[in-house]
């Protein structure tokens, strides 16, 4: 029993140290919202000069929104895992601040990003 509590307590301690969404997420995400705007601006008016694109309005706010939500698990086939680290956060939000279009942000961030970030980002994506 005594070797059962300690589990237990070690698990609860240990608990902090698993990703957590924190101030700082939800900060990163507020800036990334108010950077869309901005950033689809200069994306349509590279469109306008004639620069082609793949990506849609809606994947910038899809990139902003997803800096709070929880990665995609392959083991359970659900959006269970992790979410991305502080530094990633801080990376989408930046790069959609200073990006010259939304394809320079996705493939600035996709070249930047952690493993874990990268499965947030997966749920901009259908599986």
């Amino acid at each position: 029993m005594k070797f059962f509590a300690t589990l237990v307590t070690a698990l609860i301690l240990a608990a902090p140290a698993l990703a957590q969404l924190t101030d700082v997420h939800t900060a990163q995400q507020a800036r990334a919202q108010a950077a869309c705007p901005a950033l689809l601006a200069r994306h349509e008016a590279a469109l306008a000069a004639g620069k082609e694109s793949l990506y849609f309005p809606e994947d910038c706010a899809c990139l902003a929104d997803s800096i709070t939500w929880e990665g995609w698990d392959d083991y359970d086939m659900e959006y269970t895992g992790e979410f991305m680290s502080e530094a990633d956060a801080i990376l989408v939000a930046d790069t959609l601040l200073s990006a010259p279009t939304l394809d320079d942000a996705m493939t600035l961030i996709y070249e930047s990003i952690s493993a874990s970030g990268s499965s947030v980002l997966a749920n901009c994506v259908a599986k």
